[in-house]
């Protein structure tokens, strides 16, 4: 009885003995597969955080901002830096037009459809009417000798307003044909400057797109943000300072630097 106590006791020790060395044997094959998989969901999510950007970007693509914004979170997210085809173009654009007119006067930023251009306060225009001021025709006149130089560009001209209604004897029904004349009016005269009529087109916002609220909480009036929602943007759309000119779209007598009256700086 004592030999066959001291097999089976010799015989759960040798069972106890191989499951200690079976364990590490296990966990070594474990490990690449555990590893594997972890990396597959990694990429998985990340497909998956891709398609669903794409599809908001197509949902949002209504909203060039919201694109934009977009696009700079997608790259940042991926260790990157989104920097938009136009960044070289406003850069140029700047030097030779924008830096020549007051901050106050003007506002540019970049788009996917290209570089806008944002005319404010009465830089054009009077308030309440929609004849171009002698300055804003020289200003518009600059404009498009520098656009004309590089080529057919296509150019979308909004008029904006802000909420404040029109005076009881106003030519204008409404802030909606006194945006649509505003918008008309600078593309009456980007044409009579050799602009394409083709390339151009117009459109009225009245005050439906503010760049900042018309009124604070109380709705009392912030005139500061109405006079910067007064306004007439100017979309470029396949701006590129780098292609060359063609010999049949140069304008005559068109400046190496755009030179507008100084008059602004008094």
């Amino acid at each position: 009885m004592g030999d066959i106590h001291d097999e089976k006791t010799n015989h759960e020790e040798d069972e106890e003995s191989h499951g200690h060395e079976e364990a590490p044997h296990e966990a070594s094959h474990d490990e690449p597969w555990l590893v594997s998989y972890a990396d597959l969901m990694t990429l998985l999510f990340g497909f998956f955080v891709l398609m669903y950007t794409f599809a908001m970007a197509k949902l949002d693509s209504s909203d060039p901002d919201k694109m934009v914004k977009m696009r700079e979170e997608v790259a940042k997210y991926f260790g990157g830096e989104y920097i938009t085809p136009q960044k070289n173009d406003i850069d140029e654009f700047k030097h030779k037009f924008v830096e020549k007119l007051k901050p106050s006067e003007i506002e540019t930023k970049i788009s996917p459809e290209g570089v806008e251009i944002s005319f404010r306060g009465n830089l054009l225009f009077d308030s309440g009417e929609a004849q171009l001021k002698e300055k804003g025709k020289k200003v518009l006149k600059a404009l498009t000798d520098l656009l004309m130089s590089k080529g057919d560009v296509d150019v979308i001209v909004e008029g904006h307003t802000d909420d404040i209604p029109l005076r009881a004897n106003s030519r204008y029904s409404s802030n909606w044909e006194l945006s649509g004349s505003r918008s008309a009016s600078v593309i009456e005269e980007l044409i009579s400057h050799g602009m394409s009529a083709e390339h151009i087109k117009g459109m009225s916002f009245a005050d439906t797109k503010p760049l900042a609220p018309n009124r604070d909480a109380h709705k009392i009036p912030i005139p500061a943000n109405q006079a910067r929602n007064r306004r007439v943007t100017i979309k470029i759309v396949n701006l590129d300072f780098n292609s060359p000119v063609p010999a049949n779209k140069t304008p005559k007598n068109t400046p190496s630097e755009v030179e507008v009256e100084e008059e602004h700086g008094h």
